[in-house]
C-alpha cells in the first residue's frame, strides 16, 4: 500500500495484536516468506477499522436523527458496532444525541452496543456508559485474545468458490442482513455492516448517502455488489489460519 500509517495512531493494542498473529499466519501461505511479515501488518493496519477520518461524526448521528424525523423512520433498534465501538472518541456524546431522540421522537428504540469485552480499559468504558445510559444494552463476546476457533472466514469471495455460479446467482443477502439490518458508517448507508467494510476495503464507493433514498430495492441491488465478495454468504468456517481467496489476495495486496 502506498500510504503508511503510525499504527499505534489508529489501532487499539487488541487489533495490533490480532494483526500480527494474522501477519505471522499468512506468511505462512505460499508466495510468503518471513521477511514480509513486517510489510504485511503494515498493509493491515491500514486497512484496520479506526482510523480517525473513518469515524462515524456526531454531525453525522444528528443528521441520522434529523433524517429519521422528517422522514418518519420507522427504526425498532440501533446496534453500536465496530472495529470496537468503546474506542470512539465521541462514543458519549452519541449515545447522549440517540438519547435525546428516543425520549422525544421514538421511545420504543432499543440501542445496544456490540463489544468484544476485552482488556481492562474495555471492562471499565462499559461499567460506565451502563450507569450514564441505563436504557443502553450491552452485547458483549467476552473474548480473551485475538486468535478466535471456529470463525466464519469472511475473506473467501463467492466469485473465486464458483465462478460459473457466481455468475448466474441472483444475491438475496444472508442472516448477517436479516439479523441486523442495514447499516451506517462514516460513507454511508448499506445493506449490512459487512458491507459496508467490503467497500472500504475494496473501495467500491457504493454507499447510499441519504437517508431519504434506503430502499428495500435499492438494497437488493448492493447484495449483487457485496455478497459476491462476502465471505458470510457461503461460509467456510476455518480455525487454523487466515482465508484469502484471489479477489481478497489481489485487493490486500495492492
Amino acid at each position: 500500500m502506498n500510504r503508511r500509517f503510525r499504527r499505534n495512531d489508529i489501532v487499539t493494542e487488541y487489533a495490533r495484536t490480532l494483526i500480527r498473529v494474522k501477519a505471522k499466519q499468512l506468511i505462512r501461505r505460499p508466495g510468503f516468506c518471513r521477511s514480509d511479515q513486517d510489510d504485511v501488518e503494515q498493509d493491515l493496519t491500514g486497512i484496520a477499522p479506526g482510523r480517525p477520518e473513518q469515524n462515524i461524526t456526531v454531525a453525522q448521528i444528528e443528521t441520522l436523527i434529523a433524517d429519521s424525523i422528517r422522514l418518519q423512520y420507522p427504526w425498532r433498534e440501533w446496534f453500536l458496532v465496530g472495529g470496537e465501538p468503546t474506542t470512539h472518541p465521541d462514543l458519549d456524546a452519541i449515545i447522549s444525541r440517540i438519547a435525546d431522540y428516543r425520549v422525544t421522537h421514538n421511545p420504543a428504540l432499543r440501542l445496544t452496543l456490540a463489544t468484544h469485552g476485552h482488556g481492562e480499559h474495555t471492562q471499565q468504558r462499559l461499567a460506565d456508559l451502563v450507569v450514564l445510559f441505563p436504557f443502553l444494552q450491552i452485547l458483549n463476546s467476552h473474548k480473551t485474545g485475538p486468535v478466535q476457533p471456529d470463525f466464519i472466514a469472511p475473506c473467501i469471495a463467492p466469485i473465486d468458490i464458483d465462478p460459473e455460479w457466481a455468475a448466474n446467482h441472483r444475491y438475496e443477502g444472508c442472516s448477517v442482513s436479516g439479523h441486523c439490518g442495514i447499516s451506517m458508517n462514516f460513507a454511508g448507508f448499506y445493506p449490512c455492516a459487512v458491507a459496508g467494510a467490503i467497500d472500504r476495503i475494496f473501495g467500491l464507493n457504493q454507499a447510499i448517502a441519504d437517508l431519504a433514498d434506503v430502499s428495500e430495492d435499492a438494497m437488493t441491488e448492493k447484495y449483487q455488489i457485496f455478497c459476491r465478495l462476502c465471505g458470510y454468504y457461503r461460509h467456510i468456517r476455518e480455525s487454523s489460519q487466515t482465508l484469502l481467496s484471489p479477489v481478497w489476495r489481489a485487493v490486500l495486496g495492492r
